[in-house]
């Protein structure tokens, strides 16, 4: 399967983050794009070195520097990139990337929808913490409000997300 959607060497999911959505010297487009974070992370240059796609092809997975990652500065992404090696590890990358690719597009269609200038980072911390059924439900509780721009949207969808049980907002409060 072609992969469209990147994907960090860690397992980070590249277009569910806030980074990837930035513009100007902080956009990442992912690690496997030559971008701001690749020339400054060590798991980057680990499986560089081994000619690796990813930490979940390694022998010694899982290693210290993946699991003593910490998250990126502004990102709670509780170590989305250890469960994503896991699961590309049991289900293989093709089952995995199905998942992701769908998340990834649904994450784009909310971002349009929802994000007012001040939402992209709660709504890729969202994406990162929650399984795709949960997404599902997140979604369909937000086509419940009726739609007239970002600005007035987005902030009814931020508080009816935040009611909703068994959903993860991804913020420090969750750890």
């Amino acid at each position: 399967m072609m992969q469209k959607k990147p994907i960090g060497k860690c397992g980070m999911t590249c277009t569910l983050c806030p980074r990837h959505y930035t513009k100007g010297r902080s956009c990442c487009e992912g690690c496997n794009s030559e971008s701001f974070f690749s020339q400054i992370c060590m798991i980057f240059a680990c499986c560089t070195k081994k000619k690796l796609n990813g930490c979940w092809e390694c022998g010694e997975y899982p290693c210290t520097r993946l699991t003593h990652r910490k998250n990126f500065k502004g990102i709670y992404s509780q170590d989305t990139w250890l469960q994503t090696c896991e699961m590309i590890r049991s289900k293989g990358l093709d089952a995995w990337y199905r998942e992701y690719a769908e998340k990834s597009d649904m994450i784009e269609q909310m971002l349009t929808r929802y994000n007012n200038g001040r939402l992209k980072s709660f709504i890729c911390n969202l994406f990162m913490n929650n399984d795709l059924a949960t997404l599902k439900r997140v979604a369909a509780e937000g086509e419940k409000i009726p739609y007239k721009s970002p600005s007035e949207t987005g902030p009814l969808f931020r508080e009816a997300v935040e009611r909703m049980e068994g959903v993860s907002i991804g913020t420090p409060k969750d750890d």
